[in-house]
């Protein structure tokens, strides 16, 4: 289960920012170089949370949202799963 502020340290695969190189033309990364790593372009390209619209939260049964151990209600990234979940084994025959 991951809690919104965990998922906030998180690299997002699919989050983009527009860096431009020294030579004037633009790009659109979601890694940023080393020497850039200490700017706000890094902290573009971390989870957002339930401020993008792929965020799920995981629900009960019942209704209502799981919470942690700790209180905090729990999600997911709708678009890469959940942290641990299993995957499809594709070297079976």
């Amino acid at each position: 289960m991951t809690t919104e502020r965990e998922a906030a340290e998180l690299w997002c695969p699919f989050a983009r920012v527009a860096v431009e190189s020294h030579v004037g033309v633009v790009a659109a990364v979601n890694r940023v170089p080393e020497a850039m790593e200490d700017s706000d372009h890094a902290d573009m390209l971390t989870c957002r949370g339930s401020l993008c619209m792929a965020w799920r939260w995981h629900t009960k049964k019942s209704g209502g949202v799981v919470e942690t151990t700790d209180g905090l209600p729990s999600g997911y990234c709708g678009l890469a799963g959940e942290r641990g979940a299993p995957y499809w084994d594709l070297t079976v025959p």
